[in-house]
């Protein structure tokens, strides 16, 4: 007996058309336009927290670095022209003329050697903030001192900060007995930023300028 074959269902099948792709490119197009700069401003603030956090810690090392050393451990800030911002933790043997170790010099060599029998300053670590972050550390410089407060000390024998210059009392600048160090994002105008305070007693805390930063206490 024969047995007839049953015919195979046929399958339709549909693609996208070119106008509808090209709407579709369209409407993502449109997305992403409306995503990026808010996406950008995520990751520049993610930035911006995790320069600062990583100050707050590298202050925190240097006053416990100068107790643990017996020898005075001091932060030296460098802004650079070109936009990178760049401090170095190294121990400190001199006094106010003492040569300032520094970025630009190639790494072994970034604090200048002392003429013996003078101590050596030693570097211990360097911190270097690129131009492509969009992120800077700038001290608040004083009007009257703008160089030396460029510069913290830390005691050996009580972790206090010690200073040739600290504080300079005026509006939006630091307070007599406290040094001050901002990380900002490099923006035209009115930039959000954080600000590292460092207290006489070498203990930092964080606040933002205007209350530009969710989270962080205003100041």
């Amino acid at each position: 007996m024969s047995r007839s074959r049953r015919p195979e269902a046929t399958v339709h099948e549909r693609g996208f058309t070119l106008v509808e792709l090209l709407i579709v490119v369209a409407v993502v197009a449109v997305v992403l336009t409306l995503a990026a700069p808010s996406f950008r401003e995520m990751i520049e603030m993610q930035r911006l927290r995790g320069t600062s956090a990583q100050l707050t810690t590298d202050i925190q090392f240097a006053r416990s670095e100068a107790v643990s050393r017996q020898e005075v451990v001091a932060i030296s800030f460098e802004p650079s022209a070109s936009g990178m911002s760049c401090y170095i933790l190294h121990t400190w043997p001199g006094d106010l003329n003492q040569p300032r170790c520094s970025c630009s010099a190639p790494e072994g060599s970034r604090c200048p050697v002392a003429v013996p029998p003078a101590p050596q300053p030693r570097e211990i670590r360097t911190v270097q903030v690129p131009t492509a972050t969009n992120v800077r550390v700038l001290p608040v410089q004083a009007p009257s001192a703008p160089a030396a407060v460029n510069v913290i000390h830390f005691n050996p024998t009580t972790g206090g900060m010690q200073a040739y210059y600290i504080g300079v009392g005026g509006p939006g600048l630091s307070p007599i007995g406290e040094a001050w160090a901002e990380v900002r994002l490099q923006r035209p105008s009115n930039p959000p930023g954080l600000r590292t305070m460092v207290s006489v007693s070498g203990r930092p805390s964080v606040c933002t300028p205007g209350g530009r930063v969710s989270g962080v206490p205003s100041c």
